[in-house]
């Protein structure tokens, strides 16, 4: 499985405790700034996906902001042992963990659920209408 955007997102809002979508508002408070950077950071580099399409998945941001993102926190990793601490444990944990969440798990069982039921209902007609 691939490594998501919305996963790294989670991941580094639940690493950092910040509420579910903070990365996503426009806010310039420094921990989430900092949070929606090395989320751009490990989108980059775990992803395949452009600048632009980073941007617009990560606080609705342009491909320049996410270059300057990347910059950024390539020189705090370089010069700040305790966020280089922080970005080592980030990207551990997202090597780690499963890449599917419990919603995505529960999505899947209740659509295999409802085909099930669906065939059953489909078998159930049949039946009655042979006899």
């Amino acid at each position: 499985m691939e490594i998501t955007i919305p996963f790294i997102i989670k991941t580094i809002e639940n690493y950092f405790n910040l509420p579910e979508g903070s990365i996503q508002i426009k806010t310039r408070k420094r921990e989430v700034v900092q949070a929606r950077q090395i989320a751009m950071f490990f989108s980059k580099n775990l992803t395949k996906s452009s600048l632009a399409s980073i941007g617009s998945q990560i606080g609705h941001k342009d491909h320049a902001t996410v270059l300057h993102a990347c910059k950024t926190v390539n020189n705090l990793i370089d010069t700040d042992k305790q966020f280089s601490n922080d970005c080592d444990e980030i990207c551990k944990q997202l090597k780690t963990e499963p890449y599917i969440t419990k919603e995505e798990i529960f999505e899947a069982i209740n659509q295999a659920l409802i085909q099930r039921f669906v065939e059953v209902v489909q078998w159930k007609n049949k039946i009655k209408s042979l006899l």
